[in-house]
């Protein structure tokens, strides 16, 4: 398989044939363009051994877009993230449970003032992992 091969693989043009049309032909979902490169990184530093299956590599990069949108929840948080607010979706995909079209914008203002409050706070956490936002959404 192209994809173990390519991320097992020392060889600096490891992922020249394998595109987000590989991921797709071989029925792993949700590769695009956008994650590519991020797909590709999780897949070398996984410790999932070889050879792995299409279900081994679809779990890696259900990690790998669960981890993006946490970054991107985190980004719009911090004041030079430069990140736009999150969607419903962004947090369904985040694996944040508890967010939809009617308390969005609630609890991004929560999130945002928890997140000031951490920052304040010399032993505050800045919302930056999965959990700190989870317990954010789950209290409000």
């Amino acid at each position: 398989m192209k994809i173990n091969a390519a991320s097992a693989s020392s060889d600096s043009d490891k992922w020249k044939d394998v595109n987000e049309t590989t991921f797709a032909a071989m029925g792993i979902n949700d590769v695009t363009a956008a994650n590519l490169s991020a797909v590709q990184y999780y897949l070398e530093i996984s410790a999932t051994p070889y050879p792995r299956t299409v279900a081994q590599i679809q779990a890696i990069v259900d990690e790998t877009i669960q981890e993006m949108m946490v970054n991107a929840i985190y980004a719009y948080l911090t004041p030079l993230g430069g990140g736009s607010p999150p969607t419903v979706e962004v947090f369904a995909r985040a694996g944040i449970t508890g967010v939809d079209a009617s308390n969005l914008a609630a609890i991004l203002d929560e999130l945002s003032w928890a997140y000031q409050e951490a920052k304040n706070n010399p032993f505050g956490t800045p919302m930056s992992t999965k959990q700190d936002i989870q317990d954010v959404v789950d209290s409000s």
